[in-house]
């Protein structure tokens, strides 16, 4: 942008200035308000996938689950349900 902003040609050198304002507003105004508030108004559909790839991030992608244990850590030993403690 500096390039164009710098040249001789007066066409090309308004085009400079006009591009680093077109990235700061993009930048500024849509990135940090109208993408969230357009993710607010779609609600779940934003996060829609596709069938395989749902199943996939379903599969080897991070969850929720429970923390990874260390290597050579035993599982915890788990009650058995309707036992009574004693």
């Amino acid at each position: 942008m500096l390039a164009i902003g710098t040249s001789r040609v007066t066409n090309t050198k308004m085009l400079g200035p006009g591009i680093a304002l077109a990235v700061l507003m993009d930048a500024m105004i849509v990135r940090s308000l109208l993408v969230p508030a357009a993710m607010r108004l779609t609600g779940r559909a934003t996060w829609w996938a596709p069938g395989p790839l749902r199943r996939f991030h379903e599969s080897f992608g991070p969850g929720e689950g429970e923390p990874a244990r260390p290597v050579g850590e035993a599982e915890p030993a788990r009650e058995k349900v309707g036992a009574v403690p004693g």
